[in-house]
């Protein structure tokens, strides 16, 4: 149903159209423009910047969108925003009158400088970090941090003391949190309580000790004990005791850091599988969100001299030469490695190993794909490091980093080939439902691909590309792609442009919202009835074009929907008014007369219902 303009705020929450004049003041619209007749397309700087769509038809909204990921009673506060300005503009707008060409540059311009930001946030680069071509960085290792652990705790490995019986660790670790566990704590976690007073003691002297493998394991026992209470509580909503299971994570791991020039190959052995036992008694689909997991202990043991990246971060250098007992702890690593991830297989078919979901599986292969990509790289073997993402393509997280080295390395050609050559018509498919709510790359890889495009100045590229974005783009703001291929390919074009859309929309099967609008704009009947036994939802935007040559079957499509072949439900005010928009398509499909007719008809079944009555009536003025 059409809302007026000058009324919309009947649509909003107090709340957000207190926030959305406040957008206004502060002047967090930007890029106001009408993109084709009552289409309206504009960026609103709020958490993230996000992309709002109206459509205006004579002072009427006719749909308003927006990528922001919040659910709003009605309108939410950056459409709001914007429709204050679009009412103080007079319902035209800040539209740019400039040529077809400039307003894709300007686009394209826009495109770039989101998907550089989105890369640099999937390296982990703060802001004013340089980039420098060729430079790599790691994952999981932290360098600085684990040097300050170490610079902080000065005892590390620093004593002979006997380490206290395992009977006798047990002990100190249960007696506190069965006193703890037996009182009325109100199960509120802070810093110091006493329930992890004996896991700390335990961690500290073993963190003490000399006695390498017989230390690692009592940190393992004491941070499985410190995850297992962390499972008793049910508030932690602040995330405090995973803080804490993540420090002691990294002071395990600056343990291993310090000593792994002073053990032997079979010490490490053994603390590689205590290592590896904490590992299997910690479900692996919460171990893979850990800020640095115990897995990661394997990367200083890659270079036992710890001299990480070859000057400092360039990957591009020969491998180092090491020596004999360095080649030697390597080796255990990385056999350690490829059992961890033989350990964890999918759940299908023949398998060995502990079996898990695909979910699972696949977050912990990304998990080891990430500690091995930093193994490589603390070893000196960058070169190795670069062609495991390669092979490990398909894997998100391997994707993700190469396509990132390779955008901010500005190996356009390269990024473009690779991206062409691996995505499919199915990925787009299944990708589809997820460019609605995504703030950084709004479709994806196909977002990274546009920007490269558009840095090699392939215009044939950036047209291919606005064409699969009309054909599958499942959002009101992917309209606006209709105007601006038209005015890059021009009208002579513009016919062979319609049918490259509609062949990619066969050959997927799958289209959305844009070419809905497409085969509205084109008058493509017999498309409209294939899309719509396709995609029901899209009816409303397609009744009338169906009319067009599919009569009879557009006023099926409409009874159907009404309630003569089925009776009401409960018959609330919502529904009634479903039924009223109903009739008034129908009215816009077939005129007013035959409208009535048909009112008249739902009416005489349900004489009593006076509210049904009043909307519909509402609805034929």
């Amino acid at each position: 149903m059409i809302v007026p303009l000058g009324t919309f705020e009947n649509e909003m929450t107090s709340r957000s159209l207190e926030y959305a004049y406040d957008y206004v003041d502060e002047r967090r619209i930007h890029l106001l423009e009408e993109v084709s007749a009552g289409l309206f397309h504009a960026e609103v700087d709020g958490a993230e910047r996000y992309d709002v769509d109206i459509r205006l038809r004579d002072d009427g909204i006719v749909f308003a969108s927006c990528t922001c990921p919040y659910d709003y009673d009605g309108y939410c506060k950056h459409v709001g925003a914007v429709l204050l300005k679009l009412r103080d503009c007079g319902g035209q707008g800040k539209a740019v009158h400039a040529g077809p060409a400039k307003r894709v540059t300007t686009r394209c311009e826009r495109v770039f400088d989101r998907v550089q930001g989105h890369m640099r946030k999937v390296l982990g680069l703060a802001e004013g970090d340089a980039w420098s071509r060729g430079r790599r960085v790691y994952l999981v290792w932290d360098q600085t941090e684990i040097s300050a652990i170490v610079q902080a705790n000065p005892d590390f490995a620093s004593t002979n003391d006997a380490l206290m019986p395992d009977e006798t660790m047990k002990r100190v670790m249960e007696a506190p949190i069965r006193r703890h566990l037996d009182g009325d704590y109100g199960w509120r976690f802070e810093w110091g309580d006493s329930a992890l007073n004996g896991v700390m003691d335990v961690f500290e002297e073993a963190e003490r000790s000399t006695d390498y493998p017989r230390a690692v394991a009592h940190m393992c026992a004491a941070l499985r004990k410190t995850w297992w209470f962390g499972r008793q509580i049910d508030d932690d909503e602040d995330g405090v005791l995973q803080e804490y299971v993540d420090r002691l994570c990294d002071r395990l791991l600056a343990y291993c850091y310090v000593v792994a020039p002073r053990v032997s190959i079979e010490q490490e052995k053994r603390m590689l599988d205590e290592i590896g036992m904490l590992i299997d008694d910690i479900p692996m689909d919460e171990m893979s969100y850990w800020k640095a997991p115990p897995l990661a202990c394997v990367i200083p043991f890659a270079d036992i001299h710890g001299r990480g990246l070859p000057r400092g971060d360039t990957a591009g250098d020969a491998p180092r030469r090491h020596d004999d007992a360095a080649e030697g702890h390597a080796a255990e690593a990385a056999r350690f490695l490829d059992g961890m991830e033989k350990r964890v297989v999918p759940h299908r078919g023949p398998h060995e190993g502990v079996v898990a979901s695909s979910d699972t599986w696949n977050g912990f292969r990304e998990l080891v794909a990430k500690v091995r990509y930093d193994y490589l790289l603390y070893r000196g073997e960058g070169k190795q490091a670069d062609s495991l993402l390669h092979d490990n393509i398909d894997a998100p997280v391997c994707r993700s980093i190469l396509f990132a080295y390779m955008f901010l390395d500005e190996r356009y050609a390269d990024l473009a080939a690779l991206i062409e050559k691996t995505i499919t018509d199915d990925k787009v498919r299944e990708n589809a439902a997820r460019w609605r709510f995504a703030v950084d790359l709004p479709h994806g890889e196909l977002t990274v691909l546009e920007a490269c495009y558009e840095r090699m100045g392939d215009r044939e590229g950036i047209g291919r590309l606005y064409e699969r974005y009309v054909a599958y783009g499942d959002s009101p703001s992917d309209e606006r792609y209709i105007p601006l291929l038209k005015a890059m390919v021009g009208d002579g074009c513009w016919p062979q442009c319609v049918r490259n859309i509609l062949g990619c929309y066969h050959d997927a099967d799958f289209g959305g919202r844009a070419l809905a609008r497409l085969i509205s704009e084109e008058g493509l009947s017999d498309e409209a009835v294939h899309l719509v036994t396709l995609r029901p939802d899209l009816l409303p935007e397609l009744l009338y074009v169906i009319g067009i040559d599919h009569e009879e079957l557009a006023e099926t499509y409409v009874r159907e929907r009404l309630p003569l072949t089925h009776d009401l439900r409960q018959g609330n005010r919502t529904e009634y008014r479903g039924i009223a928009v109903w009739i008034e398509r129908y009215r816009h499909v077939f005129g007013l007369h035959r409208a009535e007719k048909l009112a008249k008809e739902v009416m005489a079944k349900y004489p009593r219902r006076y509210a049904l009555r009043e909307e519909i009536e509402r609805a034929l003025r």
